[in-house]
């Protein structure tokens, strides 16, 4: 499976999500893992699903740990949980 590269729109609502993230709080994320088995081959893997613990969030090296794993701002599709909204719902906007 290739990687899907996120719209402008899917990027800003992954990072508004993303800013909602405190440490020590249960998420669940969706993000891209690469095939190391073939590097030759890149942007080639499989998207995994993962819960746990936000452990730490750096935002000088663009990566979310969630347990032992650290995944890359950039290989992150989706990242949900108690607490994270929408940022219509974050910011009390409503139509």
């Amino acid at each position: 499976m290739t990687k899907r590269i996120l719209t402008e729109e899917e990027m800003s609502a992954l990072s508004d999500r993303l800013m909602q993230v405190t440490k020590g709080m249960t998420i669940t994320v969706r993000y891209f893992k690469e095939d190391t088995a073939h590097p030759e081959i890149p942007a080639v893997g499989n998207y995994v699903t993962l819960t746990g613990k936000a452990d730490r969030i750096d935002p000088v090296f663009r990566t979310l740990q969630v347990g032992d794993t650290v995944v890359p701002f950039e290989d992150l599709v989706e990242v949900s949980g108690e607490g994270i909204m929408e940022i219509d719902q974050y910011l009390s906007i409503s139509e």
